[in-house]
């Protein structure tokens, strides 16, 4: 739920979603490689520990972080140009 809660606020550029995300991925990672130990008939524990995993790494990248939580450029887009403008009636 938290992953999910993240992806929202990041969405919105706040920090908070970054920390939900870097906490989820630690506790899926955590939680889903406790199960793999206990119950390894299958490696779908391991797959989601590894998946938590990849999420904390990808996020405390710098440049990651950075391009995640960076406001939005306040340039306006350019307006198409007035002959390709439709005509009022």
């Amino acid at each position: 739920m938290m992953t999910i809660a993240a992806i929202c606020l990041l969405g919105q550029r706040r920090m908070s979603g970054w920390y939900l995300a870097v906490i989820g991925g630690l506790a899926t990672c955590v939680v889903s490689g406790a199960t793999h130990y206990v119950r390894h008939a299958t490696i779908d524990y391991l797959l989601g520990s590894l998946m938590g995993l990849s999420i904390v790494l990808m996020l405390i990248v710098p440049s990651v972080r950075e391009r995640l939580l960076q406001p939005y450029a306040s340039e306006e887009l350019p307006h198409p140009a007035a002959g390709l403008q439709p005509k009022a009636a």
